[in-house]
């Protein structure tokens, strides 16, 4: 080969990662639209985020085909048996449509290419750095937009956003409601309050971690998310007992994390207050431009409160649809709702826990390939956490995305495998080789 050919070879390769880097930003920086770029076809909600994986995935063969070479992530193998596993499902099952079942299998399938773009194109250090930035930029922008609708919902004005508890504007940025919003936000806010407990000055410093902390705890406060706020509550208990409890903590560090929990509980019970006084008129109320609640408050405590009993039937209808009809061969991800629907009474409207889902859905079988695949990434992180505490700050947001998720549905967002995605550049990586070049 002529050194021409090889030079012009290496940069056509150097533009395709480049190109493929953006779509996988831009994928990445569209996750959590639910309300903005979307698109219904056949029933389905088409999402930019994936358009962009596909076209990065595009670009990615294209680069795969110059350099004859692929990196797989951890568990590659247990993701592609879950892939198939779904796949199989997805034509013995009849019960549900079988648009719906194809759309789930090629929205599962995206969101495990977006794990395998960023394991093949955040290679070095820096790379690795830019995606952190990116992640946390996420989740700042969106923070920000919940700050924009507090302010004017406030004043009646609303920007995406439809929600009221009593007076008090409900934030949820562009996902498609509070709930949404605080099973988004959490592993981040998990992330930097890991990273602030061990004093580790990842890209940011601590006044950076500190502010970026208190704007998610704000904001998951005022979108009045009750999983949100009682799974940031368990995170502080839970630190506080581990750091308590463990053996090599001395008597000064105990009473650091104590006065930590102390100043917590009281600020966090002077950000319900202020909610609570919002929600019921009592302040603002002598400006007479702000518009008056929508409803009453006692009726907006009333309505917030009885979501419990729907979500917990749709539990138990969706535990019982696996124990009766797909304890060993599954219903396929998009033939969940079907099957429990078809099961359960009228009243009965929605799926609303993870596992119970993912047990339809997958059989038993296919269920543990994913517990299989969960501790894999446990396993490792473990492991690379060792000389790397940012892996183990990932961890525990991942984990506990998938606390909240148990009191909601669909593992298949798309922000979800982001996070799985971020974990997985500093986990081991293994290469395949796809053949050798012509005349190298």
């Amino acid at each position: 080969m002529s050194i021409d050919a090889t030079y012009n070879m290496k940069n056509t390769d150097i533009t395709i990662t480049k190109v493929t880097m953006i779509l996988t930003a831009l994928a990445i920086i569209t996750a959590p639209f639910d309300e903005l770029f979307v698109i219904e076809v056949g029933g389905l909600t088409l999402r930019f985020s994936l358009i962009f994986i596909m076209a990065a995935c595009f670009c990615l063969l294209m680069g795969w085909r110059q350099r004859k070479e692929i990196l797989v992530p951890v568990g590659s193998n247990l993701l592609i048996s879950l892939l198939i596993f779904n796949g199989v499902f997805s034509f013995t099952n009849s019960s549900g449509s079988l648009m719906m079942q194809l759309g789930y299998q090629i929205w599962f399938a995206l969101d495990v290419m977006l794990v395998l773009l960023c394991v093949n194109l955040f290679l070095k250090e820096k790379d690795k750095h830019l995606l952190f930035i990116l992640w946390t930029g996420v989740f700042l922008a969106m923070a920000v937009i919940c700050i924009i609708q507090l302010f004017l919902g406030i004043w009646g004005i609303s920007f995406y956003q439809e929600q009221y508890f009593g007076r008090l504007p409900r934030c949820d940025a562009f996902l498609s409601e509070p709930s949404y919003y605080a099973c988004f936000v959490l592993p981040g806010w998990v992330t930097f309050a890991w990273l602030l407990e061990q004093r580790e000055e990842y890209i940011f410093s601590r006044k950076a971690q500190w502010g970026i902390w208190l704007l998610f705890t704000v904001t998951l406060m005022f979108s009045t998310s009750r999983m949100g706020i009682l799974m940031t509550a368990a995170w502080l208990v839970f630190r506080l007992m581990a750091v308590c409890f463990a053996q090599r903590s001395v008597r000064r560090d105990r009473l650091k994390v104590l006065a930590f929990l102390i100043v917590a509980s009281v600020l966090a019970l002077l950000m319900v207050w202020l909610i609570y006084a919002i929600a019921n008129n009592e302040l603002f109320a002598v400006k007479n431009a702000i518009p008056p609640a929508q409803e009453d408050f006692s009726d907006r405590i009333m309505d917030t409160a009885g979501s419990d009993t729907p979500r917990i039937e749709g539990m138990v209808w969706t535990l019982r649809a696996f124990w009766e009809n797909h304890l060993w061969v599954g219903s396929s991800l998009g033939g969940v709702y079907a099957e429990v629907m078809h099961l359960a009474p009228e009243n009965v409207w929605q799926v609303s826990n993870l596992c119970a889902e993912l047990l339809v859905a997958l059989g038993l079988p296919g269920f543990l390939v994913l517990v299989a695949y969960l501790l894999r990434l446990v396993q490792k992180s473990v492991v690379a956490g060792k000389s790397n505490k940012i892996v183990i700050a990932v961890l525990w947001g991942i984990l506990w995305q998938l606390g909240i998720l148990q009191f909601n549905n669909n593992g298949l967002r798309i922000y979800v495998w982001v996070n799985i995605a971020l974990l997985s550049i500093y986990l081991p990586t293994k290469q395949l080789n796809l053949g050798v070049r012509k005349g190298s």
